[in-house]
């Protein structure tokens, strides 16, 4: 396809700083999960969005459903509560995207992490110890809650691709291996 477009959006939005700020500012993630509360983008137009895109030559857009935050930018219903369904905004922005691609002719793909700086599940690796500490977590837990929201996308929006990223957070050669089994599948 050659040119696409690739949207980092999520709560981090919200702090104008990108979608590391929670990791970068060293914040309170307690604290920096309560931004889900004041998520409302208002002048959010997917129709116009994916015009634009498709005026700029590209062939297929890619959105963060879940950036390593945690936060998913649909209304999941395999979560703890941690996503757009719950916000003053409440609409499935995939949904909305998904439909202004299909109408225009791109490719609609997900962007979905596999880390998480959220969940108390999420077996915290190097990166994700800043925000959650040494946790354990609980792999069979985490994993069913993975495959189900990735299950929720493929089911819910038919991506053409799903981009997979933060597999390199249990990827250091200090690693025991523990994240190679939670991608057992």
């Amino acid at each position: 396809a050659k040119f696409g477009i690739f949207i980092h959006w999520g709560l981090y939005s919200n702090f104008a700083q990108g979608e590391w700020y929670l990791q970068y500012a060293g914040l309170n993630e307690a604290a920096y999960s309560r931004a889900m509360y004041g998520f409302y983008p208002s002048r959010f137009d997917a129709h116009e969005w994916v015009k634009a895109f498709k005026g700029a030559g590209a062939k297929y857009l890619t959105v963060t459903a879940r950036h390593h935050e945690g936060f998913s930018l649909w209304p999941t219903q395999v979560d703890d509560g941690y996503n757009i369904g719950l916000t003053p905004f409440k609409r499935d922005v995939l949904d909305e995207l998904a439909q202004a691609c299909r109408r225009e002719g791109l490719q609609f793909n997900c962007y979905y992490s596999l880390m998480d700086w959220h969940r108390k599940d999420y077996p915290a690796g190097r990166v994700a110890k800043s925000c959650l500490g040494n946790q354990k977590g609980d792999y069979a837990s985490y994993k069913k809650f993975m495959l189900g929201q990735i299950g929720e996308l493929i089911d819910s929006y038919h991506p053409g691709n799903i981009w997979f990223d933060g597999e390199w957070e249990h990827a250091h050669p200090q690693n025991d291996g523990t994240w190679q089994r939670t991608l057992d599948w």
